[in-house]
């Protein structure tokens, strides 16, 4: 009986020796799901990024543990995920010390070599050391990292210079929001047309005007793996200081077409030549700006005939524009004014008088087939729509009370015009055409 006793006391002692032990290790697990505490990091995954987006992730194992029960020691194993650009690497091995803060890590490929982890909560705050990945091959410890939950996406670039001299220009940009993870630009270019653009770095490069689309990318802005990417228009001008040098510089120019125009600043201080310049180049296209100009007066037929002049920049000290300047302008797509001008104003390439009151010039390339004139105005030119064969209908609104000479002469598609009462315009000529 006493030997029963025995036996049973001795079957009792070790069922609470179990009870303990299991009790011992629900504490670790209780302190691992409320942790971390000083030695006790969870869960046993971390993740961050580098500069450039890339992705590190860290799992610590150990066999037969679940990840919320064990503090990480030596002789656990790890794998390190390494994703950049929708590529990832794998490094895989053991755990050769763990200080609480910091793992000493070496691949199972390479144990000679390890790399050190550094880690805050469930997040990875530095790597240094060369990192053995599977299969072979090394990546060097990108230090510093960020936070997975500190990642913030790029949504946007502002201020690309969209105007240029040929030649050298710089490109840059600034990326939105300031606080984005990855903020370096990568430039490409997009469709060069007719400059001969390339790019070198951050240096666009060109040898002819026009107008070149180049891509700006960042790396794993959106997200890893995923770039952000945009395109801008640049337009670069030639600049000539005289007409005959820009006679000269025409003249070695390729034949182009009107979406792929020369950009082409004039500072000059007369147009004398000009327009035998223009229309003595056959097949060659031009966007003029004369901003840069001193010139104060644009005489009538200062542009005729001038079937490659696509568009034009007129200056703020022109104080005169006569009537027919640009007839038989059918190329022309636009007249735009400098806002300084006192006299003269435009919108939407159309040229009128500064407060918008008298309609000069409705460009005779101009795309689109209808057109309603602003209610503010009260008088159109002479000439002012001829030659607009792209025009099927005209609205004109009841405040006008003048309408010029040669008005709608040549606009071989106008079918029908909406015009107010006749008998309250104290000028009307009969439609030409």
């Amino acid at each position: 009986m006493r030997k029963l006793f025995k036996v049973l006391g001795t079957i009792a002692m070790l069922a609470l020796l179990l009870l303990s032990f299991a009790a011992c290790d629900d504490l670790l697990g209780s302190l691992a799901k409320d942790g971390p505490t000083s030695n006790t990091y969870l869960p046993a995954v971390f993740t961050s990024y580098d500069a450039d987006g890339t992705k590190y992730e860290l799992t610590i194992t150990r066999p037969g543990k679940a990840a919320v029960q064990f503090t990480p020691a030596a002789g656990d194993s790890y794998t390190l995920t390494i994703t950049k650009a929708g590529v990832t690497q794998t490094s895989s091995g053991t755990v050769k010390d763990f200080s609480g803060s910091k793992f000493t890590l070496t691949a199972s490929g390479n144990a000679s070599v390890s790399f050190e982890v550094t880690i805050s909560g469930n997040a990875i705050t530095n790597i240094t050391g060369t990192i053995t990945v599977d299969g072979g091959g090394t990546v060097n410890g990108p230090g510093t990292l960020t936070p997975a939950s500190g990642f913030v996406a790029v949504t946007g670039i502002t201020g690309v210079p969209i105007t240029g001299a040929v030649g050298t220009l710089a490109l840059t940009g600034t990326v939105e929001p300031s606080n984005a993870t990855n903020k370096t630009i990568s430039w490409s270019v997009k469709n060069e047309g007719n400059t001969g653009a390339k790019i070198n770095g951050s240096a666009l490069t060109a040898t002819s005007s026009g107008t070149v689309t180049v891509t700006a990318t960042i790396a794993n802005g959106k997200a890893t793996g995923t770039p952000y990417t945009k395109d801008f228009d640049i337009n670069l001008i030639q600049t000539f200081t005289s007409v005959s040098a820009f006679e000269t510089w025409l003249g070695a120019q390729p034949t182009n077409t009107k979406n792929t125009a020369y950009n082409v600043a004039l500072n000059i201080s007369s147009l004398d030549g000009l327009n035998e310049v223009l229309r003595n180049t056959s097949n060659k296209y031009v966007s003029l700006d004369l901003s840069g100009s001193t010139i104060t007066a644009i005489p009538a037929n200062a542009f005729f005939y001038n079937t490659g002049l696509v568009s034009i920049t007129i200056p703020s000290s022109v104080t005169n524009i006569e009537d027919y300047a640009f007839v038989v302008c059918t190329g022309l797509t636009a007249i735009n004014v400098e806002t300084e001008n006192t006299k003269y104003s435009s919108e939407g390439g159309v040229l009128y008088n500064k407060p918008k009151t008298i309609l000069y010039t409705y460009p005779a390339g101009k795309a689109g087939s209808s057109f309603s004139i602003p209610s503010g105005v009260t008088s159109i030119g002479n000439g002012a729509f001829e030659d607009c064969t792209s025009l099927t209908s005209i609205t004109i609104p009841g405040g006008v009370t003048s309408i010029g000479d040669r008005a709608f002469c040549s606009c071989s598609s106008l079918i029908g015009i909406t015009i107010p009462d006749k008998r309250k315009m104290t000028h009307f000529t009969q439609l030409q055409g």
